[in-house]
């Protein structure tokens, strides 16, 4: 899961304006370049950003073919979202960046729990007593737009 959360860091950095259809991800795409390359891509960049994406080329272990091919299948349905929903899904990674470690944590796992269920099952899941206790209004929705963008089912 921590490649998951680091590959999609880098792939919600890229601007909707660089966000193309294509084949690789942006990950796939920084991990491959030849250090020299890697180093002018990443010299035109801003200060802040240069720095995240070097913090999470760093973090990203290589993932299995598996991996990779679910990554690639995430980053195609991100590609095809509009760049409104495109902008909307960063903004909400960003708040789950920002969360404490441990609630983090928590979320993670239910993020994962949710994103592999149908919509049905997990609008079933969310209405339980369990699952509104467990979260603040904000985390529940952040839980529901994250699983319905990154949903693993259709």
């Amino acid at each position: 899961m921590r490649w998951t959360i680091a590959a999609l860091s880098v792939l919600l950095l890229v601007p909707p304006t660089q966000a193309q259809p294509q084949r690789e991800t942006p990950v796939e795409r920084w991990i491959r370049m030849a250090p020299a390359e890697r180093q002018r891509a990443l010299a035109k960049l801003p200060p802040e950003r240069r720095r995240r994406i070097q913090e999470r080329i760093r973090q990203y272990p290589q993932p299995s073919p598996e991996e990779r091919q679910m990554l690639r299948q995430r980053y195609d349905r991100f590609s095809e979202l509009p760049a409104d929903k495109q902008n909307q899904a960063r903004a909400l990674f960003r708040q789950f960046r920002a969360l404490p470690e441990e609630r983090r944590r928590v979320m993670q796992r239910e993020l994962q729990l949710l994103r592999s269920m149908p919509e049905l099952d997990r609008q079933k899941r969310m209405a339980t007593e369990d699952f509104r206790n467990r979260f603040s209004p904000s985390e529940k929705l952040m839980l529901q737009d994250l699983a319905r963008t990154f949903s693993q089912t259709p």
